[in-house]
C-alpha cells in the first residue's frame, strides 16, 4: 500500500529522466500485483497505474490495455472496481504511444462491444463499457478507427434501447463519434444491428428522430450532427 502511494510521487522527488526510464518496470510490477491483489486494495493499485500512465503518456504499455479486460471480467460485479477501471482506460486512451492505440483497436474495442451485449444482468456495466468506447473515440490515436468500428453498434443501441441511463451514455458516445469523424463521415455506410445498412446522414437523422419521439431529445447531438454535415 505504501509503495502504491509513493510511486506517483517519484516525479517530484527524482529527476524526470530517471523516473521515465523506470516507468515500464513500474507498470509491469503493478500488473503482476493485480493478478493476486485483495479486493480491499484493488482500487488503490488501479489508481496508481492510472496516475503513472497520466504522468507518462509516452510509456509503452504492452498488452496492459487488453489484460485489464480480464481484471474487469473478474470483478465485474464490483461497482467500485468498474469505476476505477473506467478511469484507468481514460488514462490509457490518452497514451501517445502508437502501440497502445493498436492494442486498443485490435484487442479492447471488440471486447467492449461484447461487454455491452452481455452485461444486461449487471446494472451499470454496459454503460461503463460505452463510456470507455467514448474515451477511446475522443482521445486515442485510434479514435477514427473506433468511429468506423462502433458507429453502427452505438446507433443500433440508441434505436432499440429504452433505458434512460443507457441512452444518455450512448448519446454521449455518438456525439464523440460525430465530433471525431472526418470528412469521410457523411459518405460512410455502416451496418446497424437489427436495422440493416445505412449511410451516416440518414442513420443519424433516424437516431435523432427516434430519441425525440421518446422524449430523449439531445440538442448537443443535433448540433454536432448538423456541424458534421455542413463542415
Amino acid at each position: 500500500t505504501c509503495c502504491c502511494r509513493l510511486l506517483p510521487r517519484l516525479g517530484h522527488l527524482l529527476p524526470p529522466e530517471a523516473v521515465q526510464a523506470r516507468v515500464p518496470e513500474m507498470v509491469a510490477a503493478l500488473c503482476q500485483i493485480l493478478a493476486f491483489v485483495q479486493e480491499e486494495t484493488l482500487t488503490l493499485v488501479i489508481a496508481t497505474l492510472t496516475a503513472l500512465i497520466k504522468q507518462h503518456p509516452t510509456t509503452p504499455l504492452g498488452t496492459l490495455p487488453a489484460e485489464v479486460l480480464h481484471l474487469w471480467a473478474k470483478h465485474r460485479s464490483d461497482p467500485m472496481a468498474t469505476e476505477s477501471i473506467v478511469e484507468l482506460y481514460s488514462a490509457i486512451s490518452r497514451s501517445t504511444n502508437p502501440s497502445t492505440a493498436q492494442v486498443l483497436q485490435e484487442g479492447v474495442l471488440p471486447a467492449l462491444f461484447n461487454l455491452m451485449d452481455q452485461s444486461k444482468d449487471l446494472p451499470g456495466l454496459a454503460e461503463s463499457a460505452v463510456d470507455v468506447v467514448t474515451e477511446i473515440t475522443k482521445h486515442s490515436l485510434c479514435g477514427e478507427a473506433a468511429v468506423r468500428m462502433a458507429l453502427g453498434r452505438v446507433c443500433g443501441m440508441l434505436l432499440d434501447c429504452e433505458d434512460h441511463t443507457m441512452v444518455q451514455c450512448g448519446s454521449g458516445c455518438l456525439r464523440a463519434m460525430v465530433w471525431r469523424g472526418g470528412e469521410w463521415l457523411p459518405g460512410f455506410e455502416v451496418e446497424v444491428p437489427n436495422h440493416g445498412r445505412a449511410r451516416t446522414p440518414e442513420l443519424l437523422l433516424q437516431v435523432l428522430q427516434s430519441l425525440y419521439s421518446r422524449d430523449y431529445g439531445d440538442t448537443q447531438l443535433a448540433l454536432n450532427f448538423s456541424g458534421a454535415l455542413i463542415g
